[in-house]
């Protein structure tokens, strides 16, 4: 018996509006103050090229990523993904 991940994916939290495509329909990452959007079907996730993702692991550091944009500044947007 193999191991299976019974809730893969992973949320998604941004300080601007992001264009995605899932499963061939598109809609926006919208920031909304205490909320996040979890991505399931990762596989059929799709962002544009330009778009800079940083990995992060703490909580804290997720729920507050406005604070953090002056480290990016050259990034067009930036999404922060909770692993």
């Amino acid at each position: 018996m193999r191991p299976v991940r019974s809730f893969k994916g992973f949320l998604v939290n941004s300080y601007e509006p992001i264009p995605a495509i899932l499963n061939n329909l598109s809609f926006t990452i919208t920031p909304t103050e205490g909320m996040f959007q979890f991505i399931y079907d990762f596989e059929n996730f799709v962002i544009d090229k330009d778009i800079t993702i940083i990995g992060v692991e703490n909580a804290e550091n997720f729920r507050y990523i406005e604070k953090q944009k002056d480290l990016f500044q050259n990034a067009k947007f930036i999404s922060y993904l909770f692993l």
